[in-house]
C-alpha cells in the first residue's frame, strides 16, 4: 500500500493511493477529519477513481468543486510510460467515479539539468480557481528544486 496524495475539503480527508491500482482504478479513501483523530473505529469510504491502464494517484489538492488528482505510473516497472493526467473529481464518494476535465500534460519539452536526474511528477499545488479553468503547479521527484512546471486544467 503506498499513499502519494492527502486533501483536505469540507471536514473530509482524502488519501490517494499509488498502489495498489486495479483495473484502470486507483483507490482514494475519504473519512471525517475529527473522527480519524478522535473515534476509535472512524469511518471511511473507498472510491475508484478511472486514471487509466498503469496508474496510481500521485497527488490530490482541493478545488472550489472537488479534489484534483494527478495520476501517474503505478509501483509497476512495466507501466513506467503510461504517462501523467491531471483531473477533477467532485469529492463524492463512490464505488467508481470518472475524472472531468481529464488531460494529460505535455511533458515532451521538458529538458533534464546536469543536477537533474528525471523527471517524476509528484505534487501538486493549485494557483487558480476560476470558472474557466484551473491553474496549477506541478512538482517532480528527482528535479532540481522540484522542477516546477505551470499548467492549465480547462474546463470544458
Amino acid at each position: 500500500m503506498n499513499i502519494e496524495g492527502l486533501a483536505a475539503r469540507d471536514g473530509l480527508l482524502f488519501f490517494g493511493f499509488r498502489g495498489p491500482a486495479k483495473d484502470e482504478r486507483a483507490p482514494i479513501l475519504s473519512t471525517k477529519a475529527d473522527e480519524l483523530f478522535k473515534a476509535e473505529a472512524p469511518k471511511a469510504d473507498v472510491t475508484f477513481i478511472e486514471v487509466g491502464k498503469g496508474r496510481g494517484i500521485r497527488a490530490l489538492a482541493r478545488v472550489n468543486d472537488g479534489i484534483l488528482v494527478l495520476a501517474g505510473p503505478d509501483d509497476d516497472l512495466a507501466n513506467q510510460d503510461v504517462g501523467w493526467i491531471l483531473g477533477l473529481w467532485d469529492g463524492k464518494p463512490a464505488d467508481v467515479a470518472k475524472l472531468k476535465y481529464a488531460a494529460k500534460p505535455d511533458l515532451s519539452a521538458v529538458k533534464l539539468r546536469k543536477c537533474d536526474d528525471e523527471l517524476k511528477p509528484e505534487a501538486l499545488a493549485v494557483l487558480r480557481d476560476e470558472p474557466d479553468a484551473y491553474d496549477v503547479i506541478i512538482m517532480s521527484d528527482g528535479m532540481c528544486d522540484g522542477g516546477p512546471l505551470k499548467f492549465t486544467l480547462q474546463r470544458k
